[in-house]
Order: structure tokens, then C-alpha cells, then sequence
């Protein structure tokens, strides 16, 4: 099975051969319709070699529309793969932001009670709010004649976690998709001409 970023590497090349070539048997068959009408008897001389460019032209144009449709088909899946896996990152951040949120309030509360928490605990509460620490450490320094509790620490030495790259996760994504088969542009201006 193919992958969408197998996908999207080869008809990305396919597609800028195909536009290349348009371009330049455009380019060509402008000149050779100029030339028919500078030139006096031009459509003798050049109707033949316009009329084989306008067909070489049409052809490219009608194989390229082909991948093009493909092209959209398969980067709206690669799209929203990419969406969904940055999509479920950002629920995570948010379910760990509120944790840790949560987390600091507690080493404050704590603080406040005159009970001890570790030094790393009450580091993360002064680099969220250095005020909110001072209250806190005031607080706990006014309830030192009461018995105090001692807490461990609440963060866990916690792994930071590898985010996923959305792209990454986009171009590793299988895809039952078929392909159109991919003719070389020599071969569908040769064609176009055939017979």
C-alpha cells in the first residue's frame, strides 16, 4: 500500500514536468500563430507546425487535468490527517496545560496552610507568578507556630512527551487510493500526434 507522502513526492514532480511543459508548447505555439500572422502565406508555412503544437498542447493539458483531480483528491486526505493529528496535540497541551494549572495551585494552597512543600514545587509556583508565590511563602511563614505537614513533591519528574510531526504523520499515512498511471509527457505529445 502506498503512502500519502510517497503520494504526494511523485505526483508533486509529475505535476511540475506537466505544467513546465504546457508552458513551453504555449509559449511555442503563440510564437508559431505570430508568425502566421506576420509572415505573408504564414498558414501555409506554419498552419501544419501550429495545428501539432495546438494538439501536443491539448493533450498534455488533458492528462495534466487528470492528476490534477488526482492531486486534489489525495492532498484533502493528506490534509486532513495533518489537521487531525495537530488537532489532538493541542487537546493534549491543553489537558497537561490544566494539570500543571492545577498542580501550581495546589503547591500554593499548601503554602498557605504554613504546610512545607518541596523547593522544586514552590520554584514552579514563583516562575508562574512570582506574587502569588510571595503571598504564599508570607503565608507560610506566619503558620510556622502551627504543626505543620510536609508534602512530596507533586510533579512526578514527569517526561516531557515527543510531539508528533503533523507533516510527518500526513506523509506516513497509508492510502488505498489508486493512482492514475503516470505517462511521461514525450509519450503524450508523441501520441498526440500519432495517426
Amino acid at each position: 500500500m502506498t503512502t500519502l507522502g510517497e503520494l504526494r513526492n511523485k505526483f508533486s514532480a509529475v505535476h511540475k514536468q506537466y505544467n513546465s511543459t504546457a508552458f513551453e508548447l504555449s509559449k511555442k505555439l503563440n510564437e508559431t500563430k505570430e508568425l502566421i500572422k506576420r509572415v505573408p502565406e504564414g498558414d501555409k508555412l506554419f498552419g501544419e507546425q501550429a495545428a501539432v503544437l495546438e494538439l501536443q498542447y491539448n493533450a498534455v493539458k488533458d492528462q495534466q487535468k487528470i492528476y490534477d483531480d488526482f492531486i486534489h483528491q489525495f492532498m484533502d486526505k493528506w490534509d486532513a490527517e495533518r489537521e487531525m493529528v495537530s488537532a489532538k496535540q493541542n487537546v493534549e497541551a491543553e489537558g497537561d496545560y490544566y494539570k500543571e494549572m492545577g498542580k501550581i495551585l495546589a503547591v500554593a494552597m499548601r503554602m498557605f496552610h504554613g504546610d512545607i512543600v518541596p523547593g522544586s514545587d514552590e520554584k514552579k509556583l514563583m516562575e508562574f507568578d512570582s506574587d502569588l508565590y510571595q503571598m504564599a511563602k508570607n503565608a507560610q511563614m506566619m503558620a510556622k507556630l502551627k504543626e505543620r505537614k510536609k508534602y512530596d513533591s507533586l510533579w512526578d519528574d514527569e517526561e516531557k512527551k515527543e510531539l508528533e510531526d503533523p507533516i510527518e504523520a500526513a506523509d506516513a499515512k497509508e492510502t488505498s487510493l489508486e493512482a492514475p498511471e503516470v505517462v511521461s509527457v514525450d509519450e503524450v505529445i508523441a501520441k498526440s500526434t500519432e495517426g
